[in-house]
Parts: C-alpha cells; sequence; structure tokens
C-alpha cells in the first residue's frame, strides 16, 4: 500500500502511526498532490481517496487521476461528505456552508453534481461513519472518462 498527502504534517503523522501499530503493508507514504500524481498509468488494482474529493481544488482532475493511475478493471473508493438528502439536514448544511469553507470543509458538496462532472460510473454507496454523515463509493475503473491532464493500492 502507497499512502500520499499534499501535507508535510499529514505525512509525519502517518509515518508515525506506521511505526506505532507496526503497519508493514504501508509500503511507503509519499509527498504529493491527488490531482496530479507521480504514479505511471495503471499502477495500482485499487485506488482510495479518503475524505479528499471536496477539499480538493478540482474534484474531477483527481478522478481522472484516479482512473489514470488504476488498472483496467480495477476499483476506485471514494469516502466523502456529501449533502445531505433530507431537505431539512441539506439547508442547515447550505446556511453553514461559508463559515465551513473558512475550515475547507464543504458540507453542501453535491454528490449528484459530482457523479456528473467526474462521470464516474458509481456501483454501490454505503453510508459510514458517524450516523452515516459520510458516503464510501465504490466503482469500477473502466477508464472510459475522458482524461483531464499483490494487491496495490493508493490512497489519498
Amino acid at each position: 500500500m502507497t499512502g500520499i498527502d499534499i501535507s508535510r504534517e499529514m505525512l509525519a503523522r502517518a509515518r508515525a502511526r506506521k511505526a506505532r501499530l507496526h503497519l508493514d503493508r504501508v509500503t511507503a507514504l509519499r509527498l504529493m498532490d491527488a490531482e496530479s500524481m507521480q504514479f505511471s498509468d495503471d499502477s495500482f488494482d485499487k485506488v482510495v481517496a479518503m475524505y479528499v474529493v471536496s477539499v480538493a481544488p478540482h474534484p474531477a482532475r483527481l478522478v481522472s487521476e484516479m482512473r489514470r493511475v488504476g488498472q483496467p478493471g480495477g476499483e476506485l473508493f471514494i469516502v466523502n461528505h456529501f449533502q445531505h438528502a433530507n431537505p431539512v439536514m441539506g439547508g442547515l448544511e447550505r446556511l453553514i456552508a461559508p463559515l465551513s469553507r473558512l475550515m475547507g470543509f464543504h458540507p453542501d458538496f453535491s454528490l449528484e453534481n459530482f457523479l456528473h462532472e467526474t462521470g464516474l460510473d458509481v456501483t454501490e454507496w454505503i453510508p459510514v461513519n458517524v450516523l452515516g454523515y459520510w458516503t464510501l463509493l465504490w466503482a469500477r475503473n473502466g477508464k472510459t472518462a475522458v482524461r483531464l491532464g499483490a494487491s496495490r493500492t493508493a490512497a489519498a
């Protein structure tokens, strides 16, 4: 497993956690922008983006990079928060969105718009974490979308 992050501080935390928990399957932790990864095409059979798409400057570019570094037929996993479908919760998220953006979190991030912009063909989505506030999206890497610019897994 290879992990990447754009933050040196988060990579330092990841290295400490790897050592503390003896996570020997993590073979590399690299400083890298998930929207412009330094991996060759078809490098991984699984590509994971945890809590990153709604804070990435260009989510469609991120997904294109996931497709590029993923093998055809491989798996793409995204865990992120998307605007709540409940009208009351969705309204509250829109109301607090201007304040949340100051912290880099977008509670009003639309799943429908994200799927439209990325062309991601989601096979399954599952509510996860506290009260199902976050969603796990699972998709096969069909590599049908236009590119913008042992199990091997890349995690952003």
